[in-house]
């Protein structure tokens, strides 16, 4: 889709495209445009759910071995947040244990991983 003077210009591929699908061409676009989101929200979703399923299973247990818990916040743009609680809430080795612990294997598992982020 072009833009020209502030208006969206159908190509002609695609307006050809539309024509025989016989489809209002304005709801064709918006759904162009919704189908983009929602493959995106789905990504992140897929993502998210196997963060938390690696939290549950590999990660979980050592923290529990020091008493302390990470529980998944949210997961966007390659940044994974995540809460500690327990004993690590407080724990001066915190910060490493996320960064050296819990965001390394993260990223081993998941290559969409960039960061890892305590949000207190």
């Amino acid at each position: 889709m072009m833009k020209m003077a502030g208006k969206h210009i159908l190509s002609s591929k695609r307006l050809r495209i539309i024509m025989k699908q016989k489809i209002n061409p304005v709801r064709k676009i918006i759904d162009m445009r919704n189908n983009k989101k929602i493959f995106q929200s789905d990504t992140n979703e897929r993502l998210s759910n196997g963060i938390k399923k690696i939290l549950e299973t590999e990660i979980a247990p050592m923290l529990a071995m020091h008493g302390g818990k990470a529980e998944f916040v949210g997961f966007k743009d390659g940044l994974v947040k995540i809460r500690l609680k327990g004993a690590c809430r407080g724990c001066a080795l915190s910060e490493l244990t996320l960064k050296e612990g819990v965001g390394k294997i993260l990223k081993e598992k998941i290559r969409e991983i960039k960061r890892v982020e305590n949000v207190g």
